[in-house]
Protein backbone atom coordinates (compact mmCIF):
# COMPACT_ATOMS: atom_id res chain seq x y z
CA UNK A 1 0.00 0.00 0.00
CA UNK A 2 1.63 3.34 -0.91
CA UNK A 3 2.28 6.68 1.81
CA UNK A 4 -1.06 8.40 0.23
CA UNK A 5 -3.20 5.43 0.10
CA UNK A 6 -2.63 5.03 4.06
CA UNK A 7 -3.14 8.67 4.74
CA UNK A 8 -6.52 7.93 2.70
CA UNK A 9 -7.48 5.33 4.85
CA UNK A 10 -6.66 7.43 7.69
CA UNK A 11 -8.76 9.91 6.70
CA UNK A 12 -12.04 7.08 5.65
CA UNK A 13 -11.45 6.35 9.26
CA UNK A 14 -11.44 9.54 10.95
CA UNK A 15 -14.73 10.05 8.92
CA UNK A 16 -16.53 6.90 9.94
CA UNK A 17 -15.87 7.66 13.34
CA UNK A 18 -16.79 11.26 12.98
CA UNK A 19 -19.80 11.26 10.90
CA UNK A 20 -21.03 8.13 10.06
CA UNK A 21 -22.60 7.51 6.90
CA UNK A 22 -20.34 10.29 5.23
CA UNK A 23 -19.61 8.19 2.05
CA UNK A 24 -23.04 8.63 1.08
CA UNK A 25 -22.83 12.57 1.50
CA UNK A 26 -20.34 12.43 -1.92
CA UNK A 27 -21.16 13.41 -4.66
CA UNK A 28 -18.77 11.37 -7.01
CA UNK A 29 -19.42 13.33 -10.11
CA UNK A 30 -17.83 16.57 -8.92
CA UNK A 31 -15.39 15.20 -6.11
CA UNK A 32 -12.25 17.09 -6.55
CA UNK A 33 -9.77 17.11 -3.89
CA UNK A 34 -8.04 20.64 -5.04
CA UNK A 35 -11.68 22.22 -5.29
CA UNK A 36 -13.28 23.82 -2.89
CA UNK A 37 -16.38 23.09 -2.48
CA UNK A 38 -15.94 19.67 -4.27
CA UNK A 39 -13.30 18.20 -1.97
CA UNK A 40 -14.03 15.26 0.36
CA UNK A 41 -14.18 17.44 4.06
CA UNK A 42 -16.30 20.14 2.93
CA UNK A 43 -19.32 17.79 0.83
CA UNK A 44 -19.66 16.22 4.57
CA UNK A 45 -19.44 19.10 6.79
CA UNK A 46 -20.11 22.00 4.71
CA UNK A 47 -16.37 24.11 5.51
CA UNK A 48 -13.30 22.98 5.40
CA UNK A 49 -13.11 22.95 8.95
CA UNK A 50 -14.14 18.97 9.72
CA UNK A 51 -17.22 19.65 12.24
CA UNK A 52 -15.16 22.11 14.10
CA UNK A 53 -12.23 19.10 14.48
CA UNK A 54 -9.69 19.98 12.65
CA UNK A 55 -9.68 20.75 8.84
CA UNK A 56 -7.33 21.76 5.44
CA UNK A 57 -6.17 24.86 6.14
CA UNK A 58 -3.12 26.08 3.93
CA UNK A 59 0.31 25.55 3.75
CA UNK A 60 0.64 28.53 5.61
CA UNK A 61 -1.37 27.12 8.42
CA UNK A 62 1.12 24.10 9.74
CA UNK A 63 -1.38 22.11 12.29
CA UNK A 64 -4.08 21.71 10.01
CA UNK A 65 -1.98 21.34 6.84
CA UNK A 66 -0.11 18.65 8.58
CA UNK A 67 -3.11 16.52 9.58
CA UNK A 68 -4.90 17.22 6.67
CA UNK A 69 -2.08 15.51 4.85
CA UNK A 70 -1.84 13.05 7.23
CA UNK A 71 -5.57 11.75 6.11
CA UNK A 72 -5.66 12.63 2.61
CA UNK A 73 -7.20 15.25 2.52
CA UNK A 74 -5.11 18.04 1.26
CA UNK A 75 -2.16 16.58 -1.23
CA UNK A 76 0.68 18.05 -3.13
CA UNK A 77 0.09 19.27 -6.47
CA UNK A 78 1.56 15.99 -8.30
CA UNK A 79 -0.36 13.86 -6.04
CA UNK A 80 -3.89 15.11 -6.94
CA UNK A 81 -4.98 12.82 -9.96
CA UNK A 82 -4.49 10.07 -8.05
CA UNK A 83 -5.70 10.76 -4.91
CA UNK A 84 -9.05 11.69 -6.53
CA UNK A 85 -9.09 8.35 -8.14
CA UNK A 86 -8.07 6.66 -4.54
CA UNK A 87 -10.66 8.44 -2.54
CA UNK A 88 -13.17 7.68 -5.22
CA UNK A 89 -12.26 4.02 -5.05
CA UNK A 90 -12.44 4.51 -1.03
CA UNK A 91 -16.03 5.93 -1.05
CA UNK A 92 -17.02 2.98 -3.62
CA UNK A 93 -16.03 0.40 -1.35
CA UNK A 94 -17.72 1.79 1.49
CA UNK A 95 -21.05 2.34 -0.33
CA UNK A 96 -22.42 -1.20 -0.20
CA UNK A 97 -24.45 -3.03 -0.94
CA UNK A 98 -24.02 -1.78 -4.62
CA UNK A 99 -26.50 1.42 -4.80
CA UNK A 100 -28.32 1.64 -8.20
CA UNK A 101 -28.81 4.87 -9.44
CA UNK A 102 -32.96 6.30 -8.32
CA UNK A 103 -34.33 5.91 -11.77
CA UNK A 104 -32.56 1.96 -12.06
CA UNK A 105 -34.51 1.49 -8.98
CA UNK A 106 -37.25 2.89 -10.08
CA UNK A 107 -37.20 0.86 -13.15
CA UNK A 108 -36.92 -2.13 -10.54
CA UNK A 109 -39.61 -1.44 -8.65
CA UNK A 110 -42.05 -0.85 -12.03
CA UNK A 111 -40.74 -4.44 -13.64
CA UNK A 112 -41.69 -6.13 -10.21
CA UNK A 113 -45.20 -4.42 -10.37
CA UNK A 114 -45.81 -5.16 -13.82
CA UNK A 115 -44.77 -8.89 -13.43
CA UNK A 116 -47.01 -9.01 -10.53
CA UNK A 117 -50.03 -8.38 -12.32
Amino acid sequence: MSELEQRIERGCAWLNENRPGWERMIDLGTTDIRRGSRCVLYQVFGSYIGGGVIGCGTDNDDTRAEWSRDHGFLTRYHEDHIANTLWTSAILALRSPVELPAKATESVETAHKIGAT
